[in-house]
């Protein structure tokens, strides 16, 4: 994880069937509900078969 100007920067990466999905969303769930955070979020999501939008309901 990387900080720069108060921003956290976190990248989730591996082969495919290993959980990325799920984790990245537990992960966004955790901070957008962490107060430190301010409920500010933002998730790209550069494979090009995007399953994260369909697990986080958007």
């Amino acid at each position: 994880m990387s900080q720069r100007n108060g921003a956290n920067i976190i990248a989730v990466a591996g082969k495919g069937g290993t959980g990325k999905t799920v984790i990245a969303s537990l992960l966004l769930k955790f901070l957008a509900e962490n107060k430190s955070s301010g409920g500010r979020v933002l998730a790209i999501d550069a494979d090009p078969a995007a399953s994260l939008p369909s697990t986080l309901g958007v």
